[in-house]
């Protein structure tokens, strides 16, 4: 009976030394998309697009290109549901990479625009941490124009206190 009562002490014992050690983890932590932020994102969008007139949906995505948010305005088209997830998926694959810059790329290799969920249209940007240029995600939107798209998508990113290079 002492014999279990020392390995369960030394057990215990071993255990409190490894929870208070500075243990280094394998995997480094990075920065991502919260709940709060994309929603943040999505009112900003929501406000620039009432103010325009337009009827938009909008996307938001973290930094593994996962949609973390989504929102259609009422009156917004169909299609725009689709096309702004598009978007907003290439701005969160490529790295600090809008469409309109996958655009200007596809010029010079053709097969990317008709790479599987990749959008050449203007309209998605990627959303960085302005402490460390961190890319943290992106934000697809449709149903306006191209640049009113783009316009709408930077404001969001920027009004909640982000950039979109």
């Amino acid at each position: 009976m002492q014999k279990i009562l020392l390995c369960v002490a030394q057990t215990a014992m071993a255990t409190a030394f490894l929870l208070t050690s500075g243990r280094v983890e394998a995997q480094t932590p990075r920065p991502d998309m919260d709940y709060d932020t994309a929603m943040q994102i999505i009112d900003a969008c929501v406000s620039f697009a009432e103010e325009n007139d337009i009827a938009i949906s909008i996307a938001v995505f973290d930094a593994s290109a996962a949609l973390k948010a989504f929102v259609r305005m009422n009156g917004a088209h169909n299609a725009s549901v689709s096309i702004s997830q598009w978007k907003g998926h290439t701005a969160a694959s490529f790295k600090n990479a809008s469409t309109a810059d996958i655009a200007e790329w596809a010029m010079n290799n053709p097969g990317l625009a008709f790479a599987p969920g990749v959008s050449t249209l203007e309209g998605g940007v990627p959303v960085v941490l302005k402490s460390n240029g961190a890319q943290i995600g992106g934000v697809g939107v449709s149903g306006a124009t191209s640049s009113q798209d783009a316009a709408c998508a930077r404001s969001g990113v920027e009004a909640a206190g982000l950039e979109a290079p």
